[in-house]
């Protein structure tokens, strides 16, 4: 098991400390979708929020950029601290892809595109759901690193692995079920083949599809 040294951790921690960001503001602008009130704290968000809705195209720039720092993070974990600040281009693109290193994620050749429902709309209740879901594991990856730091200890990567792959996989659920119904998706979820599919990187994120 290789270990993963505490100028890393730091690394990993400020960006998944981006991705938490953003997932909170999207469970935010969530509540308010499905509540009709803003959220405590968010008040200042009001203007904006009421005129520019949260829409399919707004939700893709969210979750590429929440999956882009938790791919980074895990990506580059060790890589020296040296290079990661430097971040060339050649790394940066390589550590901002899905990671490899959950095969029950993967996207195979032989499996079909989860069909596209472009023209329904989004279910802002549902997706809510998901992403507090992902959050409970984002949380779980983040307290193990925190706790690293605290104290001065070096962490092996297969003890952030189970809630690193549980996160990713949740996320991808998120993604793939954003359109549908609750009680739909708990239907069609029940099938085992549908849950494995839906736990796989999603194929519209093309710049971080990892080609061949």
């Amino acid at each position: 098991m290789r270990k993963i040294g505490k100028e890393n951790l730091e690394i990993m921690a400020a960006n998944l400390a981006e991705a938490a960001g953003d997932l909170r503001e999207l469970e935010a602008r969530l509540d308010y979708a499905v509540n009709g009130q803003m959220p405590k704290g968010w008040e200042g968000c009001a203007r904006i929020w009421r005129r520019v809705p949260l829409c399919a195209s707004a939700l893709h720039v969210i979750f590429e950029h929440v999956y882009h720092h938790i791919n980074f993070a895990w990506n580059s974990r060790f890589a020296s601290a040296a290079r990661v600040v430097a971040c060339a281009k050649r790394d940066y693109e390589r550590w901002m892809k899905f990671p490899e290193d959950f095969p029950s994620l993967q996207v195979s050749r032989e499996v079909k595109p989860i069909r596209s429902v472009a023209d329904g709309q989004l279910n802002f209740f549902h997706l809510r759901m998901n992403i507090r879901e992902s959050m409970m594991f984002l949380g779980g990856v983040t307290r193990g690193i925190e706790k690293a730091i605290g104290a001065h200890l070096e962490i092996g990567d297969a003890d952030l692995a189970w809630n690193m792959e549980l996160l990713l996989g949740q996320l991808n659920v998120a993604w793939h079920c954003r359109r549908y119904d609750i009680n739909r998706s708990i239907e069609l979820g029940c099938r085992m083949r549908n849950l494995k599919r839906w736990r796989k990187f999603p194929r519209e994120f093309t710049r971080l599809m990892r080609c061949g």
